[in-house]
């Protein structure tokens, strides 16, 4: 069910006038009746009857219209928690190597960061691969991604990959 079609039977139903409310949500009357009359269609039931020459809400219309105007405001809601939320978050990608040590302070860290910051959501996957952390920032996956980066025991460079995909940034800690 189209939740465009509920917003325009709840705009419909306060005047009870095709055109008048076609106007009000700027669409054609034909189109207004159409999507009306979709609704009617996957409900099962006419929405509107005639009495007497004027249009009113049917039993079953007036029934969906409680319906639809609680759909409505729970989409609404659920939008906004949404949006809420993704902006409240992060996720990122660690490449662990297989090292349990590592893998045990990230996970002590993600449980205290979120016992302190309730209102906060932060993912942490953990991976094992270097070029697939790269991907996942890449990709728009992830919003940071971490490695354990070896140094070498001759006291040489560090081993930083060959090349970063376009967009990806790095530094050593």
């Amino acid at each position: 069910m189209d939740t465009a079609y509920l917003r325009e039977y709840i705009e419909f139903s306060r005047s009870l006038n095709f055109a008048q409310a076609a106007a009000d949500l700027f669409v054609s009357p034909p189109t207004l009746r159409a999507h009306i009359h979709a609704l009617e269609e996957e409900v099962g039931a006419p929405l509107t009857v005639k009495r007497v020459g004027q249009l009113e809400l049917s039993p079953a219309g007036r029934l969906f219209l409680k319906r639809a105007r609680a759909i409505v405001k729970l989409v609404e809601e659920s939008a906004e928690e949404c949006r809420a939320l993704a902006e409240a978050s992060s996720s990122i990608v660690v490449g662990t190597l297989d090292y349990a040590p590592f893998e045990e302070l990230l996970t002590r860290a993600l449980h205290a960061f979120r016992r302190d910051h309730p209102d906060r959501c932060l993912e942490m996957l953990m991976a094992s691969g270097v070029y697939a952390n790269m991907e996942a920032v890449e990709s728009g996956k992830a919003d940071l991604s971490i490695f354990v980066q070896v140094r070498r025991r001759d006291g040489g460079e560090e081993a930083l990959p060959d090349e970063l995909p376009a967009g990806v940034g790095g530094f050593s800690l």
